[in-house]
């Protein structure tokens, strides 16, 4: 005695096992594509935040009198409202909120241009938005950046469940 109500040998149960199939594949398809879009979409979301902190901060240093590292200072309002890393070097002092990652960053600085990139470092990804400027006449690049393995912590839970529940829909 058989637990399925149809017989394997019909056209109505072929028909449901291919359409099965069918929709399994495309659940699978659909859920893998959501993950690299999902990634993609917090990526850019991030990059786009740096680089206006990035502009807040250089627009801040250009109205500071003194040293330009002195918004980096552990009682400066920037450091109370932001919690990323910085790295600014302006000419050929460097000035760095986190000590431990001036080593892996420092190749950075002399790249050209502005950019987004991710740099991974003792099992630590921070995504990095990178941007050059001139303060009173001496060359600058300012780096900020921020932890992406949370964020992608977040996402990974996120894409479970997405794909959890889209499984519950494909069985019911």
């Amino acid at each position: 005695m058989s637990f399925l109500p149809f017989d394997r040998r019909s056209l109505r149960f072929n028909l449901l096992i291919r359409l099965g199939l069918v929709a399994l594949v495309i659940v699978g398809v659909t859920w893998f594509l959501h993950g690299i879009l999902l990634r993609d979409l917090a990526w850019e979301f991030l990059g786009d935040r740096l680089r206006q902190e990035a502009r807040f901060t250089l627009a801040r240093v250009e109205r500071l009198e003194g040293a330009p590292g002195q918004w980096l200072e552990s009682d400066s309002p920037t450091r109370e409202v932001f919690h990323h890393l910085y790295v600014l070097r302006v000419g050929d002092r460097t000035y760095s909120s986190h000590p431990d990652w001036l080593a892996p960053l420092e190749p950075y600085l002399d790249d050209e241009g502005a950019r987004l990139f991710e740099v991974q470092w003792q099992g630590r990804q921070l995504l990095v938005y990178r941007d050059s400027f001139e303060l009173n006449g001496k060359p600058g690049v300012l780096l900020v950046g921020e932890d992406f393995a949370q964020v992608e912590e977040g996402l990974g839970a996120l894409h479970w469940w997405v794909g959890g529940i889209a499984g519950l829909v494909l069985y019911c």
